[in-house]
């Protein structure tokens, strides 16, 4: 796939993330933002939103016995970083890069804004 940006214009990237655990969360986060002091793209919004908590009851006998259930939960954590760039190239390299990493265990969604002059 290939990306198409204009020349003439003012990028704003955005990255949000998404685990069930905190630990890989703020790996994939940390190789990011090191990413981007590699090309000198150090005014880096960090935003974190609150965590999601699900739970589900179920119960542990097929008899009917309401009083022995079990409860589990599932946590989610998100965090969002946004940037502004000028440069399409840098933009594109980021692109590329992101698009050959592997991030185990975390859903990223990246999303480019534009406005011309």
């Amino acid at each position: 796939m290939k990306f198409k940006l204009e020349a003439n214009s003012m990028y704003q990237v955005s990255f949000k993330f998404k685990s069930f655990d905190l630990d890989t969360l703020n790996q994939c986060e940390k190789f990011l933002l090191s990413i981007l002091h590699f090309c000198n793209l150090d005014q880096v919004k960090n935003q974190h939103h609150p965590r999601k908590c699900k739970k589900i009851t179920v119960c542990r006998s097929p008899h009917i016995d309401k009083k022995s259930r079990e409860q589990f939960q599932i946590l989610t954590y998100k965090k969002t970083l946004v940037y502004q760039q000028s440069d399409h190239n840098v933009v594109l390299l980021l692109l590329e890069i992101l698009k050959r990493s592997h991030f185990l265990g975390s859903e990223i969604e990246c999303r480019v804004d534009y406005s011309t002059f």
